[in-house]
Protein backbone atom coordinates (compact mmCIF):
# COMPACT_ATOMS: atom_id res chain seq x y z
CA UNK A 1 0.00 0.00 0.00
CA UNK A 2 2.56 2.26 -1.12
CA UNK A 3 2.61 5.91 -1.96
CA UNK A 4 3.51 6.91 -5.40
CA UNK A 5 3.41 10.48 -7.46
CA UNK A 6 5.39 11.07 -10.63
CA UNK A 7 7.74 13.78 -11.75
CA UNK A 8 6.57 16.53 -14.46
CA UNK A 9 8.12 15.08 -17.55
CA UNK A 10 6.68 11.35 -16.60
CA UNK A 11 10.35 10.10 -16.44
CA UNK A 12 10.41 9.29 -13.02
CA UNK A 13 8.00 7.70 -10.38
CA UNK A 14 8.29 8.09 -6.52
CA UNK A 15 7.06 5.82 -3.70
CA UNK A 16 7.02 5.77 0.38
CA UNK A 17 5.92 2.43 2.16
CA UNK A 18 5.89 0.84 5.85
CA UNK A 19 9.89 0.40 5.61
CA UNK A 20 10.28 4.08 5.98
CA UNK A 21 12.28 4.36 2.56
CA UNK A 22 11.79 6.92 -0.02
CA UNK A 23 12.10 5.23 -3.84
CA UNK A 24 12.68 6.73 -7.01
CA UNK A 25 11.85 4.95 -10.03
CA UNK A 26 13.20 5.16 -13.54
CA UNK A 27 9.91 4.35 -15.28
CA UNK A 28 11.64 3.25 -18.78
CA UNK A 29 13.88 1.00 -17.00
CA UNK A 30 11.09 -0.07 -13.95
CA UNK A 31 14.55 0.48 -11.84
CA UNK A 32 14.71 1.94 -8.87
CA UNK A 33 17.46 4.96 -9.12
CA UNK A 34 16.95 6.42 -5.83
CA UNK A 35 16.66 5.19 -2.34
CA UNK A 36 16.32 7.65 1.06
CA UNK A 37 16.15 6.53 4.33
CA UNK A 38 16.17 9.38 7.24
CA UNK A 39 12.20 8.75 8.28
CA UNK A 40 11.55 6.14 11.10
CA UNK A 41 8.17 5.65 10.31
CA UNK A 42 6.28 4.49 7.51
CA UNK A 43 5.87 7.20 4.06
CA UNK A 44 2.73 7.85 4.14
CA UNK A 45 3.04 10.66 1.12
CA UNK A 46 5.29 11.64 -1.63
CA UNK A 47 5.11 14.67 -4.09
CA UNK A 48 7.39 16.35 -6.59
CA UNK A 49 7.86 20.50 -6.99
CA UNK A 50 6.67 21.78 -10.77
CA UNK A 51 10.91 21.15 -12.05
CA UNK A 52 10.97 17.92 -9.92
CA UNK A 53 13.97 18.35 -9.03
CA UNK A 54 13.08 18.35 -5.04
CA UNK A 55 10.99 15.34 -3.95
CA UNK A 56 8.98 16.02 -0.81
CA UNK A 57 8.07 13.06 1.80
CA UNK A 58 5.30 12.99 4.27
CA UNK A 59 5.62 10.71 7.11
CA UNK A 60 4.19 8.40 10.93
CA UNK A 61 7.19 10.43 12.22
CA UNK A 62 5.31 13.93 12.01
CA UNK A 63 8.33 15.36 9.45
CA UNK A 64 7.97 16.51 6.10
CA UNK A 65 11.49 16.15 4.25
CA UNK A 66 12.76 17.55 0.64
CA UNK A 67 15.63 15.95 -1.31
CA UNK A 68 17.54 17.31 -3.64
CA UNK A 69 17.14 14.99 -6.91
CA UNK A 70 19.93 16.60 -8.59
CA UNK A 71 22.60 15.76 -5.68
CA UNK A 72 24.88 13.18 -5.22
CA UNK A 73 23.80 13.59 -1.02
CA UNK A 74 20.74 11.24 0.13
CA UNK A 75 20.36 12.95 3.17
CA UNK A 76 17.49 15.21 3.60
CA UNK A 77 18.26 19.11 2.35
CA UNK A 78 15.45 20.14 4.47
CA UNK A 79 13.36 18.84 7.57
CA UNK A 80 10.05 20.07 8.04
CA UNK A 81 9.33 19.38 11.92
CA UNK A 82 6.23 21.38 12.52
CA UNK A 83 3.32 19.25 12.10
CA UNK A 84 1.73 18.42 15.43
CA UNK A 85 0.94 14.56 14.40
CA UNK A 86 1.04 12.40 11.64
CA UNK A 87 1.60 13.55 7.72
CA UNK A 88 -1.12 11.39 5.79
CA UNK A 89 -1.10 13.75 2.40
CA UNK A 90 1.44 16.29 1.60
CA UNK A 91 0.70 18.56 -1.86
CA UNK A 92 3.40 21.00 -3.81
CA UNK A 93 1.42 24.39 -5.22
CA UNK A 94 4.09 26.40 -6.40
CA UNK A 95 6.72 27.31 -3.83
CA UNK A 96 4.04 25.95 -0.85
CA UNK A 97 3.78 22.47 0.36
CA UNK A 98 0.29 21.80 2.00
CA UNK A 99 0.19 18.89 4.80
CA UNK A 100 -3.57 17.27 4.92
CA UNK A 101 -5.13 19.55 2.61
CA UNK A 102 -7.80 17.29 1.10
CA UNK A 103 -10.46 17.66 -1.79
CA UNK A 104 -11.99 14.62 -0.37
CA UNK A 105 -12.78 12.91 2.82
CA UNK A 106 -12.86 9.01 2.12
CA UNK A 107 -14.34 7.24 5.48
CA UNK A 108 -14.36 3.66 6.57
CA UNK A 109 -17.88 3.34 6.01
CA UNK A 110 -17.74 2.38 2.00
CA UNK A 111 -18.05 6.42 0.78
CA UNK A 112 -16.27 9.10 -0.41
CA UNK A 113 -17.28 12.61 0.18
CA UNK A 114 -16.37 15.83 -2.07
CA UNK A 115 -16.53 18.64 0.18
CA UNK A 116 -15.72 22.42 -0.40
CA UNK A 117 -12.38 23.00 1.48
CA UNK A 118 -13.61 26.92 1.62
CA UNK A 119 -16.42 26.24 3.79
CA UNK A 120 -16.42 22.41 5.09
CA UNK A 121 -19.77 22.30 3.08
CA UNK A 122 -21.03 18.31 1.48
CA UNK A 123 -20.89 18.87 -2.21
CA UNK A 124 -21.44 15.20 -3.07
CA UNK A 125 -21.29 11.26 -2.09
CA UNK A 126 -19.95 7.88 -4.00
CA UNK A 127 -20.62 5.01 -3.08
CA UNK A 128 -20.24 1.10 -4.65
CA UNK A 129 -16.42 0.85 -3.48
CA UNK A 130 -15.68 -0.90 -0.80
CA UNK A 131 -13.52 0.81 2.01
CA UNK A 132 -13.69 -0.26 5.94
CA UNK A 133 -9.96 -0.60 6.95
CA UNK A 134 -7.04 0.63 4.64
CA UNK A 135 -6.36 3.94 4.27
CA UNK A 136 -7.04 4.87 0.61
CA UNK A 137 -6.62 7.43 -1.87
CA UNK A 138 -9.24 9.25 -3.67
CA UNK A 139 -8.12 11.69 -6.74
CA UNK A 140 -9.96 13.96 -8.89
CA UNK A 141 -9.15 13.82 -13.28
CA UNK A 142 -7.35 16.40 -14.78
CA UNK A 143 -10.70 17.61 -16.06
CA UNK A 144 -12.48 17.27 -12.94
CA UNK A 145 -15.02 15.32 -14.69
CA UNK A 146 -14.90 12.26 -12.36
CA UNK A 147 -13.44 11.56 -9.00
CA UNK A 148 -11.71 8.73 -8.24
CA UNK A 149 -10.75 6.07 -5.45
CA UNK A 150 -9.26 2.74 -4.73
CA UNK A 151 -11.13 0.32 -3.25
CA UNK A 152 -10.66 -2.89 -1.10
CA UNK A 153 -11.80 -5.39 -3.23
CA UNK A 154 -8.58 -4.21 -5.90
CA UNK A 155 -10.76 -2.49 -7.99
CA UNK A 156 -10.37 1.44 -9.09
CA UNK A 157 -13.81 2.99 -9.11
CA UNK A 158 -14.51 6.29 -11.36
CA UNK A 159 -17.28 8.28 -10.78
CA UNK A 160 -19.24 11.26 -12.29
CA UNK A 161 -18.61 14.25 -10.32
CA UNK A 162 -21.67 16.04 -10.74
CA UNK A 163 -24.43 12.89 -10.89
CA UNK A 164 -22.26 10.56 -8.07
CA UNK A 165 -22.66 7.34 -10.26
CA UNK A 166 -20.30 4.72 -11.32
CA UNK A 167 -18.88 5.94 -15.10
CA UNK A 168 -16.22 3.28 -15.07
CA UNK A 169 -14.57 0.14 -12.45
CA UNK A 170 -10.74 -0.68 -13.47
CA UNK A 171 -9.55 -4.41 -12.40
CA UNK A 172 -6.51 -2.80 -11.12
CA UNK A 173 -4.87 -5.30 -8.09
CA UNK A 174 -4.47 -8.56 -5.82
CA UNK A 175 -5.68 -7.25 -2.47
CA UNK A 176 -6.42 -3.45 -1.82
CA UNK A 177 -5.76 -0.56 -4.10
CA UNK A 178 -4.86 2.05 -2.38
CA UNK A 179 -2.94 5.00 -3.93
CA UNK A 180 -4.12 7.25 -7.27
CA UNK A 181 -2.40 9.74 -9.42
CA UNK A 182 -3.59 11.52 -12.61
CA UNK A 183 -1.44 13.17 -15.08
CA UNK A 184 -2.33 16.87 -15.45
CA UNK A 185 -2.93 16.91 -18.89
CA UNK A 186 -3.24 13.48 -20.43
CA UNK A 187 -5.63 10.57 -19.89
CA UNK A 188 -3.06 8.65 -17.99
CA UNK A 189 -3.48 7.52 -14.17
CA UNK A 190 -0.76 5.83 -11.38
CA UNK A 191 -2.30 3.10 -9.32
CA UNK A 192 -0.49 1.64 -6.70
CA UNK A 193 -1.81 -1.22 -4.63
CA UNK A 194 -0.83 -3.81 -2.02
CA UNK A 195 0.20 -6.47 -4.19
CA UNK A 196 3.12 -4.51 -4.10
CA UNK A 197 2.82 -3.21 -8.17
CA UNK A 198 2.16 -0.06 -9.95
CA UNK A 199 0.25 -0.20 -13.23
CA UNK A 200 0.29 2.91 -15.44
CA UNK A 201 -3.39 3.70 -17.00
CA UNK A 202 -3.76 5.30 -20.54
Amino acid sequence: MEPINRSSDNGKIASGGVDRTVLLWDVGSGEIIRRYTAHWERVNSVAFNDESTVLISGSFDATIRLWDLRSSNFQPIQVIEDCKDSVMSVDVQGVEIIAGQDYFISSLDDTMRLMDKSNGRLLNEFKGHKHKEYKIESILSNTDAFAITGSEDGKIYIYDILEGNIAHVLDGHEGVATTLDYHPEDTNMLSAGSDGLIHIWG
